[in-house]
């Protein structure tokens, strides 16, 4: 499925991202709504960007690191 109302294919970038999400959150023992309540943002967006159909902000990324334990790897990632 590609990016919402695009009607192209996110980027392998981005579907990574959303992979790390999502294995970092089941790592965590964290629903999405779980995360979204420590994030303070919608259920519907952390899902979104975990199914690569928003492009997550460096923000949520900086954010989520350190709420799923990822130890910076995300950081690492994008420098």
């Amino acid at each position: 499925m590609g990016a919402v109302g695009s009607g192209k294919e996110p980027s392998p970038a981005r579907r990574h991202v959303g992979e790390l999400v999502k294995l970092f959150r089941g790592l965590a023992d964290m629903t999405q709504r779980d995360l979204a309540e420590r994030l303070l943002m919608s259920e519907s967006l952390v899902g979104a960007y975990e199914r690569a159909e928003r492009i997550p902000t460096t923000a949520f990324l900086v954010e989520a690191d350190a709420a799923l334990g990822a130890k910076g790897c995300w950081r690492r990632a994008w420098r």
